[in-house]
């Protein structure tokens, strides 16, 4: 697998697979602003699955420690990740690492282009970009699809 670290949006990213960091609990500034605004189809659909605190929901696809939504309405989809329990919270790299397992077994890494938050960037994120970048390179090896790991996001 072909790794690039890119300092650009990772919204504006041409890759077929975005992955986007969420919390838990869905927030109003959270996932990324530009996606949301670039992605509506795919924000609303990762809205209706998100488990909410004011309601209760019976959806077999809740978002929670460990998972991934996909969302596939167009050239490009976009992978939602919970890492974090809320977004004022740091991320959580015992969950990244479990979200990554689960996308490997799921075999998305080999499937697409992919598009990667670097996490950890941001002092606010709590964790280190060389750790996660690592993380991330292992799990995916087995892919011949390119990765780009975009510091901003």
């Amino acid at each position: 697998m072909k790794v690039d670290i890119l300092h650009t949006k990772i919204a504006y990213s041409e890759r077929t697979l975005i992955f986007v960091p969420c919390a838990k609990f869905r927030a109003t500034e959270h996932p990324i602003r530009e996606i949301r605004t670039l992605f509506p189809f795919e924000y609303r659909h990762f809205r209706e699955h998100c488990e909410d605190e004011r309601r209760k929901h019976e959806s077999p696809v809740l978002l929670g420690r460990g998972k991934f939504l996909l969302s596939d309405f167009g050239d490009q989809k976009i992978c939602w990740m919970t890492v974090q329990n809320r977004h004022n919270n740091y991320f959580q790299i015992e969950w990244l690492e479990e979200v990554l397992e689960s996308i490997v077994k799921s075999g998305l890494h080999k499937e697409y282009d992919m598009a990667f938050p670097g996490l950890g960037y941001y002092d606010e994120d709590g964790l280190d970009p060389k750790e996660v970048l690592e993380m991330i390179y292992e799990s995916f090896k087995d892919s011949k699809k390119q990765l780009d790991f975009h510091t901003a996001y």
